[in-house]
């Protein structure tokens, strides 16, 4: 008999240490607990990725089958910078050009790498140098470069003349990945043959709401000339 009380108080005791467990585990400071974490596992923003898998934050690794050419390339413009590692992707953007989706991917070098899309394949890679990027130029500048992009071919300071590969000027929204943010301006590309027969292209972009004027210069390159981590 008096084993079968020792039974019962034992199971009474159990069962009480169980329902403190399960009420601490639903009080409201528990709950609260598990609100939080859940509503930050939600609201963890997940890296979108583009064309390619390109990201923000994301890195580009340059080829040496390209820094090699690159050293013997005959009079090109476009320069790589000294590499000692993947370069980080600080800035992504697409606009529409033609048939094409294009996306940059502005590279903490100075570097540009373009991907041409159709129908979401690449179907072009190009990598440019900013040459020159300015904002606030007098009206006077601003309107001689406006002529420019309407022109058929460019010539440079060194006397470099470009021809250009289109038959009219293309009205541009270069919109920021992700994000609300875009730039305005006309483009227009020219092109030219050096001696080793590479084929180089000048980007002019002449922004149309501000003052401001943007060169690009740079090559077509092979889909092995990058990796994209």
């Amino acid at each position: 008999m008096i084993t079968f009380i020792a039974f019962l108080l034992a199971l009474a005791a159990f069962c009480g240490i169980g329902y403190a467990i399960y009420r601490l585990y639903n009080s409201d400071a528990t709950q609260l607990v598990k609100t939080v974490a859940e509503k930050q596992k939600e609201e963890k923003p997940e890296m979108k990725t583009y064309a390619e898998g390109l990201r923000v934050g994301g890195l580009v690794e340059i080829s040496t089958v390209l820094e090699s050419f690159m050293l013997t390339a005959k009079g090109l413009t476009f320069k790589l910078p000294e590499i000692t590692g993947p370069l980080m992707i600080n800035q992504l953007t697409r606009f529409s050009l033609f048939d094409l989706d294009i996306y940059r991917a502005y590279l903490d070098s100075g570097l540009v790498l373009q991907l041409n899309t159709e129908g979401g394949k690449v179907v072009d890679r190009e990598l440019y140098n900013i040459v020159m990027d300015e904002k606030g130029l007098a009206r006077d500048d601003y309107n001689n470069w406006n002529k420019m992009v309407y022109g058929k071919n460019i010539r440079t300071p060194d006397g470099i003349e470009y021809i250009s590969r289109w038959d009219s000027t293309k009205s541009i929204v270069e919109n920021l990945l992700p994000g609300n943010d875009y730039r305005r301006f006309n483009l227009r590309t020219f092109g030219r043959e050096t001696s080793d027969e590479t084929v180089e292209m000048l980007v002019l972009e002449v922004s149309y709401n501000d003052p401001e004027v943007r060169v690009l210069v740079g090559i077509a390159i092979d889909p092995t000339d990058v990796k994209i981590i």
